[in-house]
C-alpha cells in the first residue's frame, strides 16, 4: 500500500530510459543549431547585443548575461529579474569552466565575437548544452507528480508524452529559462498538495523555498503563490488553533521564500523597481490591443498542435471535461486533478491580464499551460486503463495501444521538426540561391519601410553586393521603384503571398511548410519568396534606392586588388549613420569589424571612438586602414578637424549622393597616404633614443611617477629625426583617466578605465619647436593615480622587407620575408590572449603593440612567421 505521509522520489528505469532518449533528442538539435552566426546572409546585425547576426533575440539576451555583458539590455533584464536568475548564475560558471577545459573561448571583449562568429555560436551550443542537462528536470517532476498522487503508470505516460513533445527541440534551443521555471513550480505543487493531503507544515515550507526558487528565474508560475496561500487558508480553517497555525505556518513560509527568493536571485533587490515600472509601461501598451483577448485564447488553444502533435490537440477537451468529472466524483483525487485544473484556470487568467498583446502570435507563453496539461492527460489515460481492467478486462488492451498511436504521432511530428532543425533554414537556401542565381548590383526589393535599416534579424540580403531597395511592409513601393527582384518572407504558409501585377514568382523556400504553425516563427519557418519583374516592364535608373550608397561603396572597394584590408567610416554608411566604425573587404564582400577591440585601447569603452581625430593619426596603419568613408558635409568633424589638421594624409578618391532620412547627403572616399598593409615592421630602437622616467625615491619608499611632466626631450626627437614614438605607460586608478601626450603641435587624448593597466600608445609628432610632454587627470571629480612606469621611444613604422608571401585573415596568418634589422613585425588584427606564433618553427610569445595590434619580435634575417589562434582549429 502506498505510503501518502510522505513524498516518494523513486524513479522507474523505464524513465531513465526516456530522458536519456530525450537527452539525446535534444542534442542532435543542439548539433544543429541555426541562426547563430549563420554562414549565409549578412554578418552585422546592429538590433542583437553583439551586433552579430543571431536570429533568436531572447536566446542571445541570455547568453550575454552569462558571460557578463548584459549592460546594453532592455532595463530590468541586467538584473536578472524574470529572465533566468540562477539559471543564469549557473550558466557563467559553467562557461567559465568550458573555457578552462578549453571547449569554448570567453572574450574579454564581447565585440571579437563579431570578427569570430563560430566561437560565438560554440558558446551558444555550449550553454545550450547546459540547458538541455537541466531541462531533464521536468519528466522527473512530471513523474514524481503522477506517481505520488495518482499511479505508478501515469507518471510512465507522463514522461512518454513530454518525450514525444515536437515543441521541445525547437524551442529548447532558444536558451529562454520558462520551462525550469515551471519545472521547479512544479515542485512546490507537489508539496502544495502533499501539504493539503497531510496538513504537515514542513510540506508548506517546502513548497514555498521551491515557489521562491521558480519565481527566481521567471513569474511564469507565479500563480501557485495564490494556491499555496488558499491551501494555508483551508488547512487553517481545518486545525483546532486556526489563527495560531496560520501565523506560525505563513511566517515560517514567508521567511522560507523571500530567502530563498533573494538568495537564488540577489538582483532581485535593486531589480525590482525598474522591473515593474517596464511591466506597467508593457500592460499600457497592450491595453489596446488589435485582436480580442477571447478570440486570442480561442486561436491559441486550438493551436497546442505545435505543443502536442495532431492527436493529444483533440484530446485536450475530452481530458478537461472528464478531469473535472474525477475531481468532482472521487474525492481521493479532488487534490490533484483540482490543483493543476485551477492552476490552468488562473494561468489563463494571468496571461490575459498581463499579456494581452502578444496572447495571440506568442506561442511559448502557452508553455506553462502545456506542461501542466500533461499529468492530465497521463493520469486520464492511466485512469482509463485501470478502470476498464476492472470493468470489460478483455477489452482493457485497447488502451496501451491508443496512447501509443497517439504517441506515434507526435513522434513524427517531432521528428518532422528535427528534420527541419537539422537542415538549411529556408533563409539560407534563399540566401545561397540569391549568391549564386543573380549579378552582383541586382537590385533587391525588401519589405521594411523607407528610410529604415534594412540589415534587421530577417532579412540578411548582403548591401555591398546586392541594391537592397525597401519598398514597404505591404510592398506598396513597389510598383514606384520597379526593383530587379522582390524578397517576400512570410511568417508561416498560411499567410497571404504577394500579389504584384508587374512581377511573377521565380523562387520559393518553404521547407517549414509541414510542420505546425502558427503567427510566430517558432521554428524560423518563415516562407522566403523572390519575384522577378517582367521582362516586358522597362528597367529603372540603379540611383533611385536610398541604398544604393553602400553598393557604391562595395562595388569601388571590390576594384582594389588587394584581398583584405580595412575601412573607417565617419557617418558614412546607413549601419551607423551617427558613429564610426571599422570594417573590412574580405573576398567575398565588406564584412563589419570589431571596432572596440582595436580602439579599447586606446579609448575606454564609456567613451568610445565617435570621431576619426580621436585617434592619433598613427592608429589607422596600426588598423591596418586603408580607405576612411566619411560624411562631407561643411560642418562635418572629418572636414574641419582631421582633415583640417592633417589632410596631407588623405587623399580624396570618390564622392557619392546619398540620402540619410529624406535629406541628401556627400559621402567620400578617402585613401590613407600613411597605409602600409596588412603586416608591417618597425626596426628596433637605439638604447640612446629610448627616454624612461625615473622614480624617485623619498625617505623609505619609492615615489610613484608625476602625473605631469616631460615624456620625450626636443634634443632626442632632433637628434633621431623622431616623426612618431610609442609611449608606455604602467598606470593603476581608481577611475578613468585622460592621458593627454602633447607638445606645441600636436595633442592628443587617450582614455585609460578603472584598474591596472601597461598600454603601448602611439604618438604623431607634428612640427614642433619644443619637447613632449604628457598630463594625466582624472575624468571624475576625484580618483586615485599611480604611475608605475612611463618611457617612449621612437616608432618608425615601414612596410615590410623583402616579401616572398603572405597572408592574413581574421583566425591565421603568415608572412614569408627577409628583413636587415631587428624589430618587431605587425599584424593588423586585434591583439588577445588566444594568439599563439611560430618563427622559423618555433614558439615565439605574442606581444600586444601599439594602438592593440598584434606584434612579434624578430631578429635580422630570412624568416617565416605563422600567426594562428588557439582556438577554430
Amino acid at each position: 500500500m502506498k505510503d501518502t505521509l510522505r513524498i516518494h522520489y523513486n524513479v522507474h528505469p523505464l524513465v531513465w530510459v526516456v530522458i536519456v532518449f530525450v537527452l539525446a533528442v535534444q542534442l542532435m538539435a543542439i548539433g544543429k543549431v541555426r541562426g547563430v552566426g549563420d554562414g549565409e546572409g549578412y554578418l552585422l546585425n546592429t538590433s542583437r547585443i553583439f551586433s552579430l547576426n543571431t536570429y533568436e533575440d531572447d536566446g542571445s539576451a541570455n547568453l550575454a548575461l552569462a558571460l557578463g555583458q548584459g549592460k546594453n539590455l532592455p532595463r530590468y533584464l541586467p538584473y536578472g529579474i524574470d529572465i533566468g536568475g540562477p539559471y543564469i548564475y549557473l550558466g557563467r560558471f559553467v562557461l567559465l569552466v568550458a573555457e578552462r577545459l578549453g571547449l569554448v573561448t570567453l572574450f574579454s571583449d564581447p565585440s571579437l565575437y563579431l570578427l569570430y562568429p563560430d566561437a560565438y555560436r560554440t558558446v551558444w551550443k555550449t550553454f545550450a548544452v547546459y540547458k538541455a542537462v537541466l531541462l531533464m528536470l521536468v519528466p522527473l517532476v512530471l513523474y514524481w507528480l503522477c506517481t505520488n498522487f495518482f499511479t505508478k503508470l501515469s507518471g510512465i505516460f507522463a514522461v512518454l508524452i513530454f518525450a514525444a513533445m515536437p515543441f521541445v527541440p525547437g524551442f529548447e534551443v532558444r536558451l529562454k529559462v520558462d520551462v525550469l521555471a515551471v519545472a521547479v513550480g512544479l515542485l512546490s505543487v507537489m508539496h502544495q498538495i502533499q501539504f493539503l493531503r497531510t496538513r504537515q507544515p514542513r510540506y508548506c515550507i517546502f513548497a514555498a523555498a521551491w515557489l521562491g526558487l521558480s519565481l527566481s528565474m521567471k513569474l511564469i508560475l507565479i500563480t501557485t503563490g495564490l494556491t499555496l496561500i488558499c491551501f494555508l487558508v483551508y488547512c487553517s480553517i481545518k486545525c483546532a488553533q486556526r489563527l495560531r497555525y496560520f501565523l506560525r505556518v505563513g511566517t515560517q513560509a514567508a521567511i522560507v521564500f523571500l530567502t530563498v527568493y533573494v538568495l537564488a536571485n540577489p538582483m532581485v533587490i535593486p531589480g525590482w523597481y525598474v522591473y515593474f515600472t517596464s511591466i506597467a509601461k508593457h500592460l499600457g501598451e497592450n491595453s489596446n490591443s488589435s485582436i480580442g483577448t477571447l478570440h486570442a485564447l480561442w486561436l491559441r488553444w486550438s493551436s497546442f498542435d505545435i505543443f502536442f502533435g495532431p492527436v493529444f490537440l483533440w484530446l485536450i477537451p475530452p481530458v478537461l471535461v472528464f478531469s473535472i468529472y474525477l475531481t468532482c466524483r472521487f474525492k481521493e483525487n479532488r487534490a490533484f486533478f483540482g490543483t493543476l485544473l485551477s492552476l490552468l484556470i488562473l494561468q489563463t487568467i494571468y496571461f490575459s491580464l498581463s499579456f494581452r498583446g502578444a496572447l495571440a502570435n506568442t506561442t511559448y507563453y502557452y508553455y506553462s499551460h502545456a506542461i501542466l496539461l500533461i499529468p492530465l492527460m497521463a493520469s486520464c489515460f492511466a485512469w482509463l486503463r485501470i478502470r476498464v481492467l476492472k470493468m470489460i478486462p478483455s477489452i482493457a488492451f485497447v488502451v496501451i495501444p491508443l496512447f501509443c498511436a497517439a504517441l506515434f504521432f507526435s513522434f513524427k511530428s517531432q521528428v518532422a521538426v528535427l528534420q527541419y532543425l537539422t537542415s538549411r533554414t529556408d533563409r539560407q537556401n534563399f540566401l545561397h540561391w540569391i549568391d549564386n542565381n543573380l549579378v552582383p548590383g541586382a537590385s533587391i526589393g525588401v519589405p521594411v519601410e523607407r528610410f529604415s535599416n534594412v540589415i534587421d534579424s530577417l532579412i540578411r540580403v548582403d548591401p555591398f553586393r546586392y541594391r537592397v531597395v525597401p519598398v514597404g511592409k505591404d510592398a506598396s513601393l513597389a510598383a514606384q521603384y520597379l526593383p530587379d527582384y522582390i524578397l517576400w518572407v512570410r511568417p508561416s504558409p498560411v499567410a497571404k503571398a504577394l500579389a504584384l501585377p508587374e512581377y511573377d514568382l521565380a523562387a520559393c523556400f518553404n521547407a517549414g511548410s509541414e510542420l505546425p504553425h502558427n503567427r510566430y516563427d517558432l521554428y524560423q519557418e518563415e516562407v522566403f519568396e523572390l519575384y522577378a519583374r517582367k521582362s516586358s516592364l522597362p528597367q529603372k535608373s540603379p540611383s533611385f534606392s536610398p541604398w544604393n550608397l553602400e553598393y557604391d561603396i562595395g562595388r569601388f572597394l571590390r576594384r582594389d586588388m588587394e584581398q583584405q584590408f580595412n575601412i573607417m567610416q565617419f557617418q558614412g554608411m546607413h549601419f551607423y549613420p551617427i558613429s564610426l566604425d571599422l570594417f573590412r573587404k574580405t573576398q567575398q564582400t565588406i564584412v563589419p569589424f570589431p571596432t572596440q577591440a582595436f580602439a579599447g585601447a586606446v579609448r575606454y569603452r564609456t567613451s568610445p571612438l565617435t570621431y576619426v581625430h580621436q585617434a592619433d593619426p598613427l592608429c589607422l596603419p596600426l588598423w591596418g586602414v586603408k580607405y576612411v568613408v566619411a560624411d562631407m558635409r561643411p560642418e562635418s568633424a572629418f572636414l574641419t578637424h582631421t582633415l583640417g589638421r592633417s589632410g596631407k594624409r588623405f587623399e580624396f578618391m570618390q564622392q557619392f549622393e546619398a540620402t540619410f532620412e529624406g535629406q541628401p547627403r556627400k559621402i567620400g572616399i578617402f585613401k590613407n597616404i600613411d597605409y602600409l598593409g596588412q603586416v608591417f615592421f618597425a626596426p628596433e630602437s637605439l638604447p640612446r633614443e629610448r627616454n624612461t622616467l625615473q622614480r624617485t625615491h623619498g625617505r623609505f619608499l619609492e615615489r610613484p611617477l608625476k602625473t605631469y611632466g616631460t615624456l620625450y626631450p626636443q634634443e632626442f626627437l632632433l637628434a633621431g629625426n623622431v616623426t612618431a614614438i610609442e609611449v608606455r605607460l604602467v598606470i593603476e586608478t581608481d577611475t578613468t583617466v585622460d592621458v593627454l601626450i602633447k607638445s606645441s603641435g600636436h595633442t592628443q587624448s587617450y582614455l585609460i578605465g578603472p584598474g591596472y593597466h601597461d598600454v603601448l600608445l602611439p604618438y604623431t609628432v607634428a612640427n614642433s619647436d619644443g619637447s613632449i610632454d604628457y598630463e594625466i587627470n582624472t575624468t571624475a571629480d576625484s580618483g586615485n593615480i599611480i604611475v608605475h612606469a612611463l618611457s617612449a621611444s621612437p616608432l618608425r613604422l615601414q612596410k615590410l622587407p623583402n616579401v616572398d608571401s603572405c597572408a592574413i585573415d581574421s583566425r591565421q596568418a603568415f608572412v614569408h620575408f627577409t628583413n636587415f634589422d631587428s624589430g618587431r613585425v605587425f599584424f593588423a588584427l586585434p591583439f588577445h590572449k588566444y594568439w599563439v606564433a611560430e618563427v622559423d618553427g618555433q614558439r615565439v610569445q605574442v606581444t600586444p603593440g601599439p594602438a592593440g595590434c598584434v606584434a612579434i619580435p624578430v631578429m635580422a634575417g630570412e624568416h617565416f612567421i605563422a600567426l594562428r589562434t588557439t582556438f577554430l582549429r
